[in-house]
């Protein structure tokens, strides 16, 4: 079961294409709204969302573009660390991939907080 903090990142994760972000506040988006403001003005500023009234976000052409780059932005720590084990887990399974990539492979270089302290 998916905690209330993981409900707000999982939709901001798959609806950010039209959000209306007061939408999530019943999930307490205002425990991680520092973080998702900070993403939101970034993505912002870089053209890959627009604003359509104080709390709706919409993404822009070019965010559709980089749409999974910006999604990644939003999974928690705990997530990108079940998710870096498991794609880990498939690399030690293939003898080809260890071969030609070595190991430890960081396939998608995101670190957590963590890794980055």
């Amino acid at each position: 079961m998916l905690t209330p903090e993981e409900i707000v990142r999982k939709r901001l994760v798959l609806d950010t294409f039209d959000l209306d972000l007061s939408e999530l506040d019943r999930f307490g988006l205002d425990a991680i709204a520092g973080e998702v403001d900070t993403v939101l003005d970034a993505a912002d500023a870089n053209g890959l969302i627009h604003r359509v009234g104080p709390r709706r976000v919409q993404l822009t052409p070019k965010g559709f573009k980089y749409r999974d780059v910006l999604s990644w932005m939003f999974y928690s720590d705990h997530v990108k660390g079940l998710d870096r084990e498991y794609y880990e887990g498939l690399h030690h399974a293939n003898a080809r991939a260890r071969k030609n990539m070595g190991t430890p492979v960081r396939i998608t270089g995101i670190t957590t907080a963590r890794e980055s302290a």
